[in-house]
């Protein structure tokens, strides 16, 4: 097997877009939020975790949700990816992939830097992009003639929810919040987050109030970031031949983000939709999804991504860092 990095095949790109989108189409029939479809013990009890050198460091953006899905789906419980180079590296050549086992794509951005030229007025106009590669990882529980003592144990990997935390972390956001409103929502214009008073707030079989709060909370938080003196985020900033932003894409990357950042901080998503008309809501999800590239798609979980690491920095809690996958 190559352990190269190389470029990701279009067939590939559309594995990972309909999988986002049978997400999105069950979530709308049972009446949840699609968030939940990964939702499972690996990502509660611990991210998907990449080879580094000696070292395991989480995953990032769309592998930890791709990961997730693929452990789950096949019975696996460990957190652990690594190329069979990797698990050559740590524990020697001895070590191979078990018989009939089937490797499994993480994916990655290599930043580069292009340039236009304006025709009409000659003028040079630089800008970034990135070029998507991946590596074939294979699941620590797809290997053979590894030490016992060698798995990371999830159970191990569990963060509890702690109010105090959690407070502080989204304190450090330095975005104002406003309580007393009949919903949540947050206002680009004038930079500030409204919310319902906390004892509007009601707990679930599998969560409590409190719990409920800081999971809205944190999605209207990764909305904020998005604002032009933050991230700048394009979906705020940048206008659509209608004259209005790009609410649909902005909604999917807050809600993804939010997602991330309940899973970092231990609370757990509300499984009961909160949604008003939650089936129109997730229609422009879908639509979105549907009429972009796979690339698009891709685009929504590396600005979820960028959200969530902005606001680590704005903490400055290193323990809540994300390498670079």
């Amino acid at each position: 097997m190559n352990d190269k990095p190389y470029s990701i095949r279009q067939d590939q790109q559309e594995e990972y877009k309909t999988m986002i989108l049978n997400a999105m189409e069950q979530a709308k029939d049972q009446k949840i939020r699609f968030t939940t479809g990964w939702a499972s013990d690996l990502i509660n009890n611990g991210w998907p975790v990449r080879l580094q050198g000696s070292e395991w460091v989480p995953y990032r953006g769309i592998n930890i949700i791709w990961l997730n899905m693929f452990a789950v789906a096949n019975g696996f419980t460990s957190n652990q990816f690594a190329t069979i180079r990797g698990w050559k590296r740590l524990h020697g050549d001895a070590v191979k992939a078990k018989e009939n086992q089937k490797a499994t794509i993480s994916i990655f951005a290599m930043p580069s830097k292009g340039s236009k030229t304006d025709p009409k007025t000659g003028d040079v106009e630089e800008f970034a992009y990135y070029i998507y590669k991946c590596n074939y990882v294979y699941n620590r529980d797809q290997i053979e003639g590894l030490p016992v003592e060698s798995k990371n144990e999830i159970e191990d990997q569990l963060i509890e929810f702690n109010h105090e935390v959690t407070e502080q972390y989204l304190n450090a956001q330095n975005v104002k919040v406003t309580h007393g409103h009949n919903g949540a929502f947050y206002n680009s214009n004038d930079d500030y987050i409204g919310m319902p008073d906390k004892t509007s707030f009601t707990g679930t079989d599998q969560l409590g109030s409190m719990e409920t709060y800081y999971s809205t909370l944190c999605h209207e938080h990764v909305h904020a970031t998005g604002h032009k003196s933050r991230l700048a985020r394009p979906t705020f900033t940048k206008k659509t031949r209608t004259g209005k932003a790009d609410y649909a894409l902005e909604e999917l990357v807050a809600e993804i983000g939010s997602a991330l950042l309940c899973a970092k901080l231990g609370i757990l998503a509300d499984p009961q939709n909160q949604l008003k008309d939650h089936g129109a809501y997730l229609n422009g999800w879908i639509k979105h999804v549907k009429e972009s590239k796979a690339k698009a798609l891709f685009s929504s979980f590396a600005k979820a991504t960028a959200a969530i690491e902005y606001m680590d920095k704005q903490q400055g809690n290193n323990q809540l860092e994300l390498d670079v996958a």
